[in-house]
């Protein structure tokens, strides 16, 4: 039996696996490669849509041998064969239904979508809200402008609203009480609240497929340092968190370890293989 055997790791990419540049960090990869290569399995879990993880993590096929979790656990994919074992995607009547609530009660706010395609799907009065109009630049191959008449085409996995921080904080519990049931809402950034189909996030998703495959004759091991990793986090047998994490993440967690600029996966590994 190899040391790292039944042993998985879940990362996610922002201010985890990534650093401050949106970058690898090259001993976190040294150490992906030495994890897998006695036994280990390792993935990711993110809000980005499945191509956008693709374009962030360059050769993500090659790096992670487990299926990712996309779209905040609306989406589990599997990089290696190209398809995917899991989705759940957003009612459309209900996904026009919040939208519209968003566009009437928060005309500043921008709405854009996540689907398998991994465009992005706004409207063209959307698009001109100032943070997606960076987005749209930032991936300007992989995004769509589709009229909400055209939604019904999409298979909508998750909903997007880039708002002010300001008004963030008093949006995102009007919105969780007035759509109790219908919808998952989670802060993933101080601009940003992600929305997906009631009951789905990152924790639900990886576990769920964990204990299909392997039962209970695996350890999980989850990282994370904001607060849409909370649920994957506290999911986890140990959760782990980098140096830089927010403090309601830091609470929670069995391990924080270096900063995500250091090198916090490697750090991980060599406490997983010392311990």
């Amino acid at each position: 039996m190899k040391k790292f055997e039944n042993i998985i790791i879940v990362t996610d990419l922002d201010g985890t696996f990534l650093n401050d540049s949106e970058g690898l960090v090259e001993r976190n990869v040294r150490a992906v490669e030495y994890f897998k290569s006695n036994g280990g399995l390792f993935t990711i879990a993110t809000g980005r849509a499945t191509e956008h993880a693709r374009g962030a993590v360059p050769h993500i096929e090659e790096l992670i041998n487990f299926p990712a979790v996309t779209c905040n656990g609306a989406c589990l994919y599997d990089f290696s064969r190209e398809q995917a074992p899991f989705i759940n995607q957003i009612d459309h009547e209900r996904a026009l239904r919040l939208v519209e609530h968003i566009h009437s009660k928060y005309p500043s706010a921008g709405v854009r979508l996540s689907t398998p395609e991994y465009c992005f799907a706004c409207t063209p009065e959307d698009a001109k809200n100032k943070f997606i109009s960076e987005e749209l630049k930032k991936y300007p191959t992989s995004n769509v402008i589709l009229p909400m008449s055209e939604w019904h085409r999409l298979t909508i996995l998750k909903i997007v609203i880039r708002i002010d921080a300001e008004l963030l904080d008093i949006a995102l519990p009007e919105l969780s009480e007035r759509f109790s049931g219908e919808f998952e809402f989670t802060r993933s950034w101080s601009t940003i609240i992600d929305i997906q189909p009631s009951g789905i996030n990152k924790g639900k998703t990886i576990k769920k497929y964990i204990r299909e495959r392997f039962g209970d004759n695996a350890t999980l091991y989850a990282c994370g340092d904001y607060l849409n990793d909370l649920e994957m986090l506290k999911e986890a047998d140990i959760a782990v968190c980098p140096s830089n994490a927010q403090n309601e993440v830091k609470e929670i967690c069995d391990l924080c370890l270096c900063s995500n600029n250091e090198g916090l996966i490697a750090d991980l590994v060599e406490y997983i293989e010392n311990r």
